[in-house]
């Protein structure tokens, strides 16, 4: 987080700097707390809805989109799951 940043604006920022796309963040999700064996992570995730730009990967190898009742396909990090168990649950997907 940059000086005077709350999580929203973090995330608004680091997407357009990182996947060249601009979002509107509709809903912060709980957020993850998760010990890893030399580091602790915590994930603030959002739901957010892509309103301009056009996808360009600046430090990931790949992206992919994908429906929510996909995502227990993919290999998650442990940190993650809690995310991906949050997102199954929410009815806006319809």
């Amino acid at each position: 987080m940059e000086p005077g940043e709350d999580d929203a604006l973090t995330i608004v920022r680091e997407i357009k700097e990182e996947l060249h796309l601009d979002i509107e963040v509709a809903k912060r999700l709980k957020p993850v707390e998760h010990d890893y064996p030399t580091f602790r992570i915590r994930l603030v995730p959002f739901i957010a809805h892509v309103v301009g730009g056009k996808l360009l990967l600046e430090e990931h190898a790949d992206a992919e989109w994908a429906a929510v009742v996909d995502l227990d396909q993919y290999d998650w990090a442990p940190a993650n799951m809690p995310i991906v168990e949050q997102l199954k649950t929410l009815d806006i997907w319809n």
